[in-house]
């Protein structure tokens, strides 16, 4: 359990350089990491709280998330290791532009930090225990529990949920059906993908689409996944 924010950068540093075995690394919770960091702040720029001075606090603490974030880079990059972070969630009201005002479950941290580690993520999940809603012998609703853990691989207005593989928007919370899930998501060989792209691009008239997809397969290069989205 580390007890400053200088501990977990170094724990992640020494999964990277020491001789072992792991092949995973789980943080548990990511949001119980925010109060470490916000004290390391505090301390380090002689702040009172993270709040104030028109939240300079807070860009201090994101551009110190980019630094973690970076280490965890590193580890997956050197040792080829896994990366799992675990997070609360809290019920946060949300501002719609087009709609009436609603509440949505959001990852428990503050919104630069949340905002910031969600796009650095391939995944995002909501893990929930599945629910329904029945109504009873007075006309009321009452929530019932099946008792399967689920998680949500697609965003919904009620929660944040996002995935890079195509995968279900709902699947059981386990491991094996989620490596199940992604392995049938596999994109094509690179030459079939390749192959079947330029087919397609010689149907394309318009001169502005032809340069569009020219610029987005360049840039694609070798990414099964990308080219998979521009054959799509």
């Amino acid at each position: 359990m580390p007890d400053k924010w200088i501990d977990v950068l170094t724990a992640i540093e020494s999964l990277r350089t020491e001789k072992h075995d792991y092949q995973t690394i789980v943080i548990d919770t990511i949001d119980a990491l925010e109060p470490l960091l916000w004290k390391y702040i505090c301390e380090r720029d002689k702040r009172s709280s993270i709040d104030g001075d028109y939240g300079k606090g807070y860009v201090a603490a994101l551009d110190e998330w980019r630094v973690f974030l970076a280490a965890l880079e590193r580890l997956r990059r050197d040792r080829h290791m896994g990366i799992v972070l675990i997070g609360h969630s809290w019920i946060r009201p949300f501002k719609s532009p087009n709609s009436p005002d609603y509440d949505r479950i959001e990852l428990k941290l503050h919104n630069r930090a949340a905002g910031l580690l969600k796009e650095w993520c391939d995944n995002v999940f909501y893990a929930h225990y599945e629910t329904f809603s029945v109504e009873d012998k007075n006309g009321k609703n009452k929530g019932i529990s099946s008792g399967a853990r689920v998680i949500r691989t697609v965003h919904d207005a009620t929660w944040d949920a996002k995935n890079r593989y195509s995968l279900p928007a709902m699947l059981p919370l386990s491991y094996d059906d989620y490596a199940a899930a992604r392995q049938t998501q596999q994109p094509e060989p690179l030459e079939k993908l390749k192959a079947s792209i330029d087919e397609k691009i010689k149907k394309i008239t318009d001169i502005k689409t032809l340069e569009k997809a020219k610029a987005f397969i360049l840039k694609a290069g070798d990414d099964g996944r990308k080219l998979a989205q521009a054959n799509d």
